[in-house]
């Protein structure tokens, strides 16, 4: 019987710990993983308007941002910086707006003689891009 009693207990005892872990998930794991993730206030454009996107550099010669995705549908690359631009302490993008809708560039901060390694750094900016 008091063998029984206490397997019972073990089993409460595991059954509380994993609600406590669960509950923590859910409070505060995920709430402070989600805030984390969020980007930059969106940017708006009209059709046919030129905007820019400027991302700050270290000024690392080795390194520079990459434009890793778009909606070419949307959105036109216009200008990109070059390697003098790409040193200095800004890097200043810029893009046309082509069709109405939302779209999110997504660039890497990458190490210019291993473009295939993971980017150092990531930087995404929704759009919205109106009539």
């Amino acid at each position: 019987m008091c063998i029984l009693f206490l397997m019972n207990m073990k089993n409460a005892m595991k059954q509380v710990v994993t609600f406590v872990l669960v509950v923590f998930v859910l409070v505060v794991l995920i709430p402070l993983v989600k805030e984390s993730f969020k980007s930059a206030p969106g940017q708006e454009a009209h059709v046919g308007e030129i905007f820019t996107v400027v991302l700050d550099s270290d000024a690392n010669p080795a390194f520079r941002w990459d434009l890793l995705a778009s909606d070419e549908t949307k959105v036109q690359l216009v200008h990109e910086p070059d390697a003098q631009e790409a040193i200095a302490k800004t890097e200043v993008w810029t893009f046309r707006a082509l069709a109405p809708g939302e779209v999110t560039l997504y660039f890497g901060y990458i190490r210019i003689d291993s473009p295939n390694m993971v980017a150092a750094r990531s930087h995404s900016v929704a759009l919205t891009i109106s009539p």
